[in-house]
């Protein structure tokens, strides 16, 4: 713990470094400034008011082996109860031009320690980090994982990389009330879980030549699009989409498939299937009545969703993908239905 004063503030944790020291304590005197400043010290320390730095004196005078420590709620750990809850500023769908739900997926955006740019106006030592947020935040954390998931799977294509954080993204989060979850028109397939993304059993991909003959001003349907989410703004009351799924691992996984929708039913065709490792040479082979081997590294399944209600605005469901021996995470799609059709935005 040292004295404020006589010599510049971040030389004094300089010093203390040089001693040995892991950590300083910065108090404010009587009779002197009681500001605190925002300095960055080259081991971390804390700079505390007068009144704080006296309470510390007089503890330190006061016997031998002080021990204190730093902690926060659950041991240190984070509190929970204020974990994965978007900001009321957050934008969020729907997409009103045509059924693709966006947002894909969110990040952390709130209160970011982030870097910031040296200002020729402000004094000299001021703080080169702030505390930031927006989608300039939440942004380079998707981008940054995605590097990260890049690095681990070299061989996955960037939409397989992107697939996969959609899919095992964590679906837990709530709306800026804190406690009404959070929807696909909130954050798409959920919050990007890098404990799981890289270790997706399930990856989809998509070309860059159906992207553009998707395109709905050129005619095309971009329902059409292998995505791990559906939407249907005209779904009257029953729809259905295609897609396919393909081994992210190098091993063999045997899945079950099932869904849930809120107040309609979900089917999903075939509910069981096995993969191959992703190495296999083994993709789609017509020796069976549905076209595909019994055992591949590609599954195209069928996502059926009936009994919409009439009068529906829009609702919410999901497609579940569970390795039947627990080897890979969950893997999910979300699901967007309304019987009411696409209002074109002015």
């Amino acid at each position: 713990m040292c004295d404020r004063g006589t010599i510049a503030r971040v030389l004094k944790g300089v010093n203390v470094a040089a001693g040995g020291a892991g950590g300083l304590i910065l108090a404010n005197v009587a009779g002197g400034n009681d500001g605190l400043n925002p300095d960055f010290h080259v081991i971390p320390g804390i700079h505390v008011n007068i009144a704080d730095g006296d309470i510390l004196r007089n503890w330190l005078a006061n016997g031998n082996n002080h021990s204190g420590a730093i902690d926060g709620p659950a041991g240190g750990a984070g509190n929970p109860a204020t974990a994965d809850v978007l900001a009321g500023f957050s934008l969020r769908g729907p997409n009103l031009s045509f059924d693709v739900t966006k947002p894909d997926i969110t990040n952390p955006g709130v209160s970011i320690l982030a870097a910031v740019s040296d200002d020729p106006n402000t004094p000299v030592g001021s703080s080169e980090l702030d505390f930031l947020s927006g989608t300039s935040m939440s942004s380079p954390h998707t981008a940054g994982a995605a590097a990260l998931v890049m690095e681990a799977q070299p061989d996955w294509s960037v939409m397989e990389v992107k697939s996969a954080m959609q899919m095992t993204a964590d679906q837990t989060g709530r709306k800026e009330d804190n406690i009404t979850p959070v929807t696909p028109d909130d954050v798409g397939n959920g919050r990007v879980d890098l404990t799981q993304a890289a270790l997706s059993g399930l990856i989809m991909n998509e070309t860059f030549a159906n992207f553009l003959a998707a395109n709905p001003a050129a005619g095309g349907d971009p329902r059409t699009l292998n995505l791990p989410s559906m939407r249907d703004t005209g779904c009257d009351p029953d729809c259905s989409w295609t897609r396919v799924v393909k081994s992210g691992q190098a091993f063999a996984t045997d899945w079950t498939a099932s869904g849930t929708g809120d107040g309609f039913t979900v089917t999903v065709t075939p509910s069981n299937f096995s993969l191959l490792g992703k190495d296999s040479d083994v993709l789609f082979r017509d020796d069976n009545e549905d076209g595909q081997s019994a055992v591949s590294v590609l599954q195209r399944v069928t996502i059926q969703v009936t009994g919409v209600a009439s009068g529906n605005i829009m609702t919410f469901g999901n497609v579940l993908f569970t390795e039947d021996h627990g080897i890979t995470p969950d893997a999910h799609m979300t699901i967007a239905v309304s019987n009411q059709l696409p209002v074109t935005p002015p």
